[in-house]
């Protein structure tokens, strides 16, 4: 697990750009590469090293010269960072994905208008839901941590270190933030669009668990593949909707953090199976199927007691 210095936090929000481990720095590099963006970051980091304290199984990131960064940083800088994070979000935006499907047909849509009706929801208050569910996908969102990071606020699951495992993402807290809003009254109909998106989102294998492997194979990502695999089934082929649009049960929900890490530990169970599936390209694979169509009922059951749980 790393810790970015709350120092650099305050003087910009784009300090992990900087003050990260190689392994994600070299990425980074990757996707402004031959840019004068490229060129920015090397001065940036030659001026400013980057510095790593170890406790156990937490890396703290610091910079050298970190009070002369903080008199010297600019408005200018702050420009210079925003546009790399964007192109960093431009570059893998194809092959990490942070929702179950494409928006055409759109999952997160239909499973929170689903929701919705099951919980007597209609007119401009279901479409509220429905047309918020998708949001956080969205370039234009701006509650979640920024640039890569974002990917930390769609996954919530096990990450093995030594003989130690630790729980990664923050898709429970993130579920929990609009849940709350909307039971106080804010906009209840939008945050409950929110909150059903980092709930679903935990309802896919893949953003359950096997988070080691994705980051390692980020360039054939199998979490993309199988979220295209959805999309292109979701109403057609395997015609997984049909499974989520007729479930008759919900799960009740009385503590929304804590219910999602129950659903990913549910999802997660399956991340082998997708995962493995994926990595062979084996699209008719049974065990494919019903993986599934158990994590998108199990998944549409959460999401009938997440809208319910937030309309009282």
């Amino acid at each position: 697990m790393i810790y970015i210095d709350d120092d650099l936090k305050i003087i910009t929000q784009y300090a992990w750009i900087f003050a990260n481990l190689p392994e994600i720095k070299k990425l980074t590099y990757e996707a402004i590469r031959g840019t004068e963006l490229e060129e920015y970051l090397l001065n940036l980091e030659q001026r400013y090293p980057a510095k790593y304290v170890k406790t156990g199984h937490v890396t703290f990131i610091t910079v050298e010269n970190k009070e002369k960064l903080a008199s010297e940083f600019t408005e200018n800088d702050q420009v210079i960072l925003q546009k790399i994070s964007d192109a960093i979000d431009q570059n893998y935006d194809n092959s990490i994905e942070s929702k179950w499907g494409s928006s055409n047909p759109n999952v997160h849509a239909d499973m929170a208008r689903w929701a919705g009706e099951r919980n007597g929801v209609s007119g401009a208050n279901l479409n509220a839901i429905a047309n918020n569910a998708d949001a956080p996908d969205l370039s234009t969102w701006n509650y979640g941590t920024p640039g890569v990071g974002r990917y930390y606020d769609h996954y919530y699951g096990p990450v093995k270190v030594g003989p130690v495992t630790l729980m990664l993402g923050a898709a429970h807290t993130k579920t929990n933030q609009f849940i709350q809003e909307a039971r106080k009254g804010n906009n209840t109909y939008v945050n409950i669009g929110y909150a059903t998106h980092y709930m679903c989102d935990i309802s896919n294998p893949l953003h359950a668990n096997k988070a080691t492997d994705q980051v390692l194979t980020v360039l054939s990502d199998q979490h993309t593949k199988y979220e295209t695999y959805m999309s292109g089934n979701w109403t057609n082929g395997q015609n997984y909707s049909r499974f989520a649009q007729n479930v008759g049960w919900q799960k009740t929900i009385t503590n929304p953090t804590n219910d999602v890490t129950i659903l990913s530990a549910y999802s997660g169970s399956y991340a082998d199976t997708v995962y493995n599936c994926m990595k062979n390209n084996q699209f008719n694979n049974s065990s494919l199927f019903y993986a599934t169509i158990f994590c998108v009922d199990e998944g549409q059951g959460y999401l009938i007691g997440l809208v319910q749980y937030g309309l009282n």
